[in-house]
């Protein structure tokens, strides 16, 4: 499960590298003497300005065909039926790029044990992509997360 995620995250870095040079080379098209500044403090701004204060996902109860838009802050743990959704950093692509939103996601699965004590089990830690729900994707027998957008 780790190589999975190791493969999404390293699919993601060159994706947005990809994007990057792509932006380049139109920007070297439409002037041949073109110089590029490469200020580390505009990068990092830029880095700021992408990661967004809260995310949209929806949860499809898989049961009814119910689908529940939920909005969740940045570090908030939100109860949704038996599941526990934790939202750690949620980025946004620049509007000059692809439509893109990423999310960090945490999700806990509870369930009842013999002696009526609640036991919280870790169902899914990873990445979740708006525009490829299906590459992580959560496995659950009664519910289906997608990310949305980011806020």
């Amino acid at each position: 499960m780790k190589n999975l995620y190791k493969k999404i995250l390293l699919i993601s870095f060159f994706l947005t590298l990809f994007n990057y040079n792509q932006a380049l080379s139109q920007s070297d098209s439409s002037s041949n003497e073109t110089e590029i500044d490469f200020d580390l403090e505009d990068e990092k701004k830029s880095e700021a300005i992408k990661f967004k204060n809260s995310g949209l996902i929806q949860i499809l109860n898989k049961t009814n065909a119910k689908a529940t838009n939920v909005d969740i802050e940045i570090g908030k743990k939100i109860s949704f039926g038996s599941l526990r959704i934790t939202l750690h950093k949620c980025w946004q692509a620049s509007l000059d790029q692809k439509p893109e939103s990423k999310m960090l996601i945490e999700v806990f699965d509870s369930k009842n044990d013999q002696d009526k004590k609640i036991i919280e089990k870790r169902i899914f830690y990873g990445w979740i992509f708006a525009s490829s729900p299906s590459l992580s994707g959560i496995e659950h027998s009664i519910y289906d997360i997608t990310a949305l957008k980011c806020k």
